[in-house]
């Protein structure tokens, strides 16, 4: 009896699609009631809009996003951070929210 032999191509795709069915099906389990919680405001409003994705950050070397505590001093608000790098950093990048009521 001759065997079949089954491309690696279907292999992998089978691989891949199993894998999103499982992820699917257990994703729900780690965060519950994420449907409800999607479209409240409260837990959305002091998320910083322009912000990249934490991973995405991980992935390319980049410091934690930060909350950064202000102090009101003379008429202007002073941030403090404190930064830790392993070489200077080259492209800060400060974003300013101007909307005002």
């Amino acid at each position: 009896m001759a065997r079949i032999r089954v491309p690696l191509r279907i292999i992998l795709s089978i691989t891949i699609v199993t894998a999103y069915i499982i992820v699917a099906i257990i994703g729900p389990h780690f965060y519950p009631n994420i449907a409800e919680k999607w479209n409240n405001p409260d837990l959305w409003k002091n998320n910083p809009t322009n912000a990249s994705p934490a991973f995405y950050g991980e992935l390319k070397g980049l410091p934690k996003t930060a909350w950064l505590p202000s102090e009101y001093v003379n008429g202007k608000l002073i941030f403090t951070y404190d930064f830790k790098y392993s070489k200077v950093p080259k492209d800060i990048l400060v974003l300013t929210n101007s909307t005002k009521k």
